[in-house]
């Protein structure tokens, strides 16, 4: 999953991933609040690594994580990450 901060700082953008629900990519929002696992990221602006985010005591995962049955993952601050989508699920990402 690639999350795009959004103007104003509250809310991601979902830009790319794969195995999505279809029609979420450029659509789906997540919050950018420290109680999310992105907001929580640039909260302390380091990767974050999840093992089991059922069990996650720093922040809670947000709607689209639960919905998609996410248990872990890992969060890294990409500055000035340019996406080009190159095919129905090939995506190329520059910075």
């Amino acid at each position: 999953m690639v999350l795009e901060l959004l103007p104003g700082n509250h809310a991601f953008l979902l830009r790319a991933g794969v195995g999505w629900q279809k029609g979420l990519l450029g659509k789906a929002t997540v919050n950018a609040g420290e109680k999310s696992h992105a907001g929580y990221t640039l909260l302390v602006d380091q990767p974050v690594i999840v093992k089991d985010l059922p069990v996650e005591t720093n922040f809670s995962g947000c709607p689209l994580l639960h919905n998609h049955k996410i248990i872990s993952g890992a969060t890294v601050i990409i500055p000035n990450l340019r996406i080009k989508k190159i095919s129905k699920n090939r995506f190329l990402l520059r910075s």
